[in-house]
């Protein structure tokens, strides 16, 4: 979990191109304990992260109980990058 928390960290400290940060989206998938939750917030920088950044992009992570959820879930980070695009 510490090298995968540290990837994220990497990623949105640095820019793509010049004046473009970089905006992670998580969807974790059922059966994820506590632990897991976390560590996709902290990878999204989701505001409720016990690590959150006010300095870098604030992420989104959403938590699809079943398969049957994953849709509503990508149709929300859908409408956030639209949001963001705009």
């Amino acid at each position: 979990m510490n090298a995968v928390d540290s990837a994220a960290q990497r990623i949105r400290n640095r820019t793509l191109n010049p004046g473009i940060a970089v905006t992670t989206y998580v969807v974790g998938l059922g059966g994820a304990g506590a632990a897991e939750h976390e560590i996709l917030k902290r990878i999204a920088n989701a505001k409720d992260s016990s690590s959150f950044d006010s300095s870098a992009p604030t992420g989104l992570y959403l938590f699809a109980p079943s398969a049957a959820q994953l849709g509503t879930a990508f149709a929300v980070i859908g409408s956030e990058i639209l949001r963001l695009s705009k």
